[in-house]
């Protein structure tokens, strides 16, 4: 019947035929395939990426039990020996965050009781280790600081002077005078007097005699006096008169002589700059391993 009507609408307008079962079919495979085109079309373009935020666990956790967040991506873990595993390869810091299906938010590694024997060391207190974490970084700043006084202090002390003295010949020498002169340092009013060590010794280049006050590189005009007479001649004792030294002269000019060539001067030179550097090591190091963000509470 359904037919019959069909046939009568399609002759009342122009006479109109009704596809046949083929054409049907034909009609329908090609709906088919262009409806598997599209869909495969809007698939490749508009992927759903179905990875779990970084910024937090969903309302619907996904389905590994662990999650480590790294420098802002997130690694599954299948369990807690993974976790572990990954602790002690220093995959992960105990400032990295950690969330599991059991937690409702983002945690410290270091907070998590299941890695705690990764963190924290045996037959230690949590709070004295972390308020160790927090402050040995101190103790190489002032390790730095203690080797950058050292190193300009062997500066102001001649330390170029003395590495040019390695070169120095020797020769014997003997001590002439050793005496302490007293000198006002005030330019009116009472007098005040500081005292001045005044050691002077010769010695023979070549058969040639020269004399030479100078004991050290870092002795100078200025802070060779000393405001009490003791300390000065606790100086002239250790040169008494007539006592043989050892002087060191450079060999292009020979006036120019001194007692000590200030090896400690190089030594002091030397410690200093390990511990400059071991300081900046170390704290460079400790300054990149730091944590971008800081752990939640």
């Amino acid at each position: 019947m359904l037919r019959a009507v069909l046939v009568s609408a399609a002759a009342l307008a122009g006479g109109l035929r009704f596809p046949t079962a083929t054409e049907v079919k034909v009609a329908l495979w090609i709906f088919a395939l262009l409806l598997l085109l599209c869909t495969t079309w809007v698939g490749r373009h508009y992927r759903i990426r179905t990875a779990p935020s970084d910024r937090g666990p969903s309302s619907e956790p996904p389905a590994p039990p662990w999650w480590v967040l790294i420098r802002g991506v997130s690694f599954p873990a299948p369990d807690v020996a993974t976790l572990r595993k990954w602790a002690a390869e220093g995959r992960f810091s105990r400032d990295d965050l950690v969330w599991n299906a059991d937690r409702t938010q983002w945690i410290a590694a270091r907070n998590v009781d299941e890695l705690r024997s990764q963190f924290y060391p045996p037959f230690v207190t949590r709070w004295r280790y972390d308020a160790f974490l927090a402050v040995w970084p101190l103790y190489f700043v002032i390790l730095g600081l203690a080797g950058a006084v050292a190193v300009f202090a062997s500066l102001g002390m001649g330390l170029l002077s003395a590495v040019d003295a390695l070169r120095w010949q020797s020769a014997d020498g003997t001590i002439i005078r050793s005496t302490v002169s007293e000198e006002n340092i005030a330019s009116f009013g009472p007098p005040v007097f500081n005292y001045r060590p005044s050691i002077r010794y010769q010695y023979r280049v070549s058969g040639r005699l020269y004399t030479s006050a100078r004991r050290d590189f870092a002795q100078d005009a200025a802070s060779d006096i000393y405001p009490d007479r003791a300390r000065a001649e606790a100086i002239t004792a250790i040169f008494p008169v007539n006592d043989r030294v050892i002087v060191y002269f450079d060999p292009r000019a020979p006036s120019n002589a001194t007692l000590d060539r200030c090896e400690g001067t190089m030594v002091a030179f030397v410690v200093g700059m390990v511990m400059l550097a071991l300081a900046l090591f170390v704290l460079h190091a400790w300054w990149r391993r730091r944590p971008a963000s800081p752990a939640p509470a």
